[in-house]
């Protein structure tokens, strides 16, 4: 019974400094991307509408880390007037998820109209060539 209870404190003391740092080490990688590849949003007639879109990344880390966001200009088909996109989202400290808010018009959408985004990253420490399509219609 006796080497029973000197275990338990030593027991304690390697749980205790075997902590759970949710930093990345230095030189580790991290993954980055959206939520989804593709999203389909509505917008009324005559209004504008902000679509959300989520971006994850794969590790939690206690300050907060920008990601840059691009348009394909290439790959999208709608007028450059009836959208707006933040250049850069932040994934806050803390947590492993940013929001990107996408503000969409209703300025000549037509069928088949979408806007393609690229994430990049801004550190060599983390993977990622995401993009997203959002498929956009008229209601």
């Amino acid at each position: 019974m006796k080497k029973i209870l000197k275990l338990i404190p030593l027991v304690l003391l390697a749980v205790t400094l075997n902590s759970c740092d949710e930093d990345l080490a230095s030189g580790a990688t991290d993954t980055v991307g959206f939520e989804d590849s593709t999203a389909d949003v509505g917008v009324n007639v005559g209004e504008e509408t902000e679509e959300v879109i989520f971006v994850y990344t794969g590790n939690v880390t206690s300050g907060d880390r920008t990601f840059s966001v691009s348009v394909d200009a290439e790959a999208t088909t709608a007028d450059p007037t009836a959208y707006d996109v933040p250049s850069q989202v932040v994934i806050p400290g803390g947590t492993n998820v940013g929001e990107l808010p996408v503000f969409l018009r209703d300025i000549n959408l037509g069928d088949g109209v979408s806007i393609v985004l690229n994430l990049a990253s801004e550190g060599s420490t983390v993977l990622l060539q995401d993009t997203i399509t959002i498929n956009v219609t008229q209601v």
